[in-house]
């Protein structure tokens, strides 16, 4: 009956970072990115900003889908200690909310050919495609970096 359930890796609405930031690492460099709401009636004041500087809204917020639609290809029914394992990417959400979660912490490490382990926020028992994965975060290093050079 699980797998009927709807299950993300990062499940995380853009407004969780509203005034605070979101990072990116892609086993090489730190990618800050922000968001700050304007007028809840007029989304054209919005702002997204890598580092201090605006970026292109709808191509970060294509990219924020994608990152919210990565799903994991199965659950771990052996617990695995990764505590000691080096991620090869990692998410952290500096997120707005005082909740239950709190600040969001995603490692993806090496489980074999064809997965990454996924951590979260210390805790370890999904699996996820390393293409999905990588796809991501080459297309987000492919912005970021358009950014940083225009």
């Amino acid at each position: 009956p699980l797998e009927y359930i709807l299950q993300n890796v990062l499940f995380l609405s853009i407004n969780d970072i509203d005034g605070t930031s979101i990072t990116f690492n892609n086993g090489q460099k730190d990618y800050v990115f922000s968001y700050e709401s304007g007028d809840a009636d007029n989304k054209d004041d919005d702002v997204y900003k890598q580092g201090d500087k605006e970026v292109d809204d709808k191509k970060f917020r294509d990219l924020w889908y994608q990152m919210t639609c990565i799903a994991p290809e199965r659950i771990l029914t052996e617990k695995v200690s990764t505590s000691d394992m080096e991620a090869v990417y990692t998410i952290f959400a500096d997120r707005n909310k005082e909740d239950y979660y709190g600040d969001i912490t995603v490692r993806f490490i090496k489980y074999d050919a064809t997965y990454y382990q996924v951590e979260i926020n210390g805790v370890t028992d999904m699996v996820m495609r390393k293409k999905e994965v990588d796809d991501f975060f080459k297309a987000l290093t492919e912005f970021a970096e358009d950014n940083l050079q225009n």
